[in-house]
C-alpha cells in the first residue's frame, strides 16, 4: 500500500468515528438536556526517509456543544430549567456528576432526586430532602425551594471555566477534572420548564450527508489505487 492509500485510509477512518458522533446526536435530538457532540480533527506529518513529509488526518477528541437548547413549558412543580451556563449536581455510586436535565422527583426518604434516582445536591453537597406533607413546590430563580413561606433548601448550580471539556458519564450525566464554580450570578432558573436536547436533527443530517459522501470518495480513491497498483503488478508480471 502507498502513502496516498494511507492517507486516505486515516482519513476515513477518523469520518467514520464522525459519522458515530452524528448519528448518536441524531439518536439523541429529542432526549432532555442532552447536550451534542463534534469531533476535533489535526493533521499531523510524518517525515519519509528521502525527506518529504506526508501529512495524515487524526481525530483529537471528541468535545460537547455547550449551547443551551430550547425549553418547554410543561407547568410541572419539580421540572427546572437553567437560563444560562450551569449544571445542577447530583450523587451517583461514581462520585458527584453533572447535568443539564431539571426533571425532579421525590423518592420514597423524602430526598429530591433525579429520574435516574441520584440525589440532587445544594450548594454544599447535601440532599435536599422533604416532609412527608409538603406540597406545591416553588423553586425561586436562585434555586432556593420553598414550601409556602418555608425553605426547604436550595438546588446547587455550577459551572466551569471550558464546557467543551465535560465528559460523558452516563444518560445525560457529565464529570470533569476541572474545579467546579459558583452559580452565575446572571443565571436564574425557571421552574415548570424543561431544557430540550441542543441538537438540531435537520443540520446534523446535513452533517452526516456530507460525511457520506466524503467517506465514499475515498472509498472509491482507495479502491482506485489499489486497483492501479495491482494492474501494475500484474503488467510487470507478464513481461518477465
Amino acid at each position: 500500500m502507498d502513502n496516498t492509500n494511507y492517507i486516505a485510509l486515516s482519513r476515513e477512518l477518523s469520518l467514520a468515528r464522525k459519522q458515530e458522533t452524528i448519528a448518536n446526536n441524531i439518536a439523541n435530538s429529542n432526549t432532555l438536556g442532552y447536550r451534542g457532540e463534534k469531533m476535533l480533527f489535526d493533521t499531523y506529518l510524518i517525515k519519509q526517509s528521502k525527506g518529504e513529509k506526508i501529512a495524515f488526518s487524526h481525530d483529537v477528541a471528541t468535545v460537547i456543544d455547550p449551547s443551551i437548547g430550547s425549553f418547554k413549558t410543561t407547568d410541572r412543580d419539580l421540572d427546572v430549567a437553567i437560563n444560562g451556563p450551569g449544571y445542577f449536581k447530583v450523587s451517583t455510586p461514581q462520585g458527584v456528576r453533572y447535568t443539564r436535565v431539571g426533571s425532579f422527583q421525590i423518592d420514597q426518604t423524602g430526598a429530591l432526586v433525579t429520574g435516574q434516582g441520584y440525589r440532587v445536591l445544594d450548594p454544599n453537597n447535601q440532599p435536599i430532602t422533604f416532609q412527608d406533607e409538603d406540597s406545591q413546590f416553588k423553586i425561586c430563580e436562585d434555586g432556593l425551594i420553598k414550601v409556602g413561606e418555608e425553605e426547604r433548601g436550595q438546588i446547587g448550580i455550577v459551572h466551569f471555566n471550558d464546557e467543551h471539556l465535560m465528559e460523558k458519564a452516563g444518560h445525560t450525566l457529565y464529570r470533569t477534572a476541572q474545579p467546579e464554580l459558583p452559580q452565575d450570578e446572571n443565571v436564574r432558573l425557571t421552574q415548570g420548564v424543561l431544557e430540550e436536547s441542543n441538537v438540531i436533527p435537520v443540520k446534523e443530517m446535513t452533517n452526516m450527508l456530507e460525511t457520506t459522501r466524503s467517506v465514499t470518495t475515498l472509498s472509491n480513491l482507495i479502491r482506485s489505487a489499489d486497483e492501479m497498483e495491482r494492474g501494475a503488478v500484474q503488467k510487470l508480471s507478464q513481461s518477465q
